[in-house]
């Protein structure tokens, strides 16, 4: 390639006044270094994934960088899948949880700056029903509150739009009693929810699975296993207020593929989004997703992969 390109696929609403104050110095700073960037608005759900299959399978570009929230990230990322494009991530959405959970920074200034150093560490993902995500997959009563959170309010209210659902819901809920398969062992439950976690977090700062790695090629299974709701509230405090969380209704299990069944409606959540119902099919994907990362963040034998893979990108762009 003549000269080199980075496409930044942006969700235009998740913060207004921070992309206002931010973007536009970060796309200098891209500038300065020699990229010209093309800026790629997605106003419509799916339409980053669109573009940035797109953008990915061009060959035109030498960096893919998402720009806005959890939701933007797993449409990009769903997007670049089967191809070697480096991943750039700038935050700009309302809880930022893949962000928190990689230990990247929430300044998009300071984003900038990483992507230009270029270092690629690959993390995993996990995939649910076909579609890949990169913090969670869960079903409940959160995916419920979820579904129904007022998405003109969300933009308004942040996360405190979901909270608003999930009170509003919290009369009419009931559980149903699931099967769950972890590494193809079953047993039975009755939980309000769970959560299937590759990243620490969960609806920002919160910890349901304070041991999740996205590096360790396993997911944490988090469990709430009871009907009763004056129980749960009791556990929501616990969490905001950091807590610890030995409760006994609360079970966290490893594994690497979890299948989920229930005889009624339940609806399940992907890195924050409705996707379907049950029943779901969850399993881990070591090392599936080259993102460019701090250094202090890449081992030794990871920078030697990055070169590596780098030196194939580049082999590959130039051929087209």
């Amino acid at each position: 390639m003549s000269s080199r390109k980075i496409k930044i696929i942006l969700n235009p609403i998740s913060k207004p006044l921070k992309i206002l104050l931010f973007l536009q110095p970060a796309i200098h700073l891209f500038e300065k270094a020699g990229y010209k960037v093309d800026l790629q608005k997605c106003l419509r759900f799916g339409d980053a994934e669109i573009e940035a299959k797109k953008a990915a399978e061009s060959g035109e570009f030498d960096i893919i960088v998402a720009a806005g929230g959890d939701g933007t990230f797993n449409q990009v990322i769903n997007g670049i899948m089967g191809t070697d494009i480096p991943l750039g991530l700038i935050a700009l959405g309302t809880s930022n949880v893949l962000i928190r959970s990689l230990g990247f920074p929430l300044n998009p200034i300071d984003a900038a700056k990483i992507i230009l150093e270029g270092n690629v560490k690959k993390w995993d993902l996990g995939m649910a029903n076909g579609r890949y995500f990169a913090i969670m997959a869960s079903c409940g009563f959160d995916a419920l509150a979820t579904e129904e959170t007022n998405l003109k309010l969300k933009r308004f209210m942040g996360k405190y739009a979901y909270i608003l659902a999930a009170i509003q819901n919290i009369p009419t809920y009931k559980p149903y009693p699931m099967r769950v398969v972890l590494d193809g062992k079953e047993t039975h439950y009755r939980p309000i929810f769970v959560n299937i976690s590759n990243a620490t977090f969960y609806g920002g700062t919160y910890k349901l699975t304070p041991n999740a790695k996205m590096d360790d090629g396993l997911l944490d299974v988090f469990l709430f296993d009871s009907p009763s709701f004056s129980r749960l509230i009791y556990f929501a405090l616990r969490v905001i207020l950091n807590l610890p969380l030995n409760l006994p209704e609360i079970s966290i299990k490893r594994a690497k593929t979890v299948e989920l069944w229930a005889p009624g409606r339940v609806p399940y959540q992907i890195d924050g989004d409705v996707f379907g119902t049950l029943p779901i099919s969850v399993s881990i994907r070591p090392k599936a997703i080259p993102i460019i990362s701090p250094k202090s963040l890449i081992k030794k034998h990871e920078r030697q992969e990055h070169l590596k893979a780098i030196g194939s990108f580049l082999s590959k762009t130039n051929h087209k």
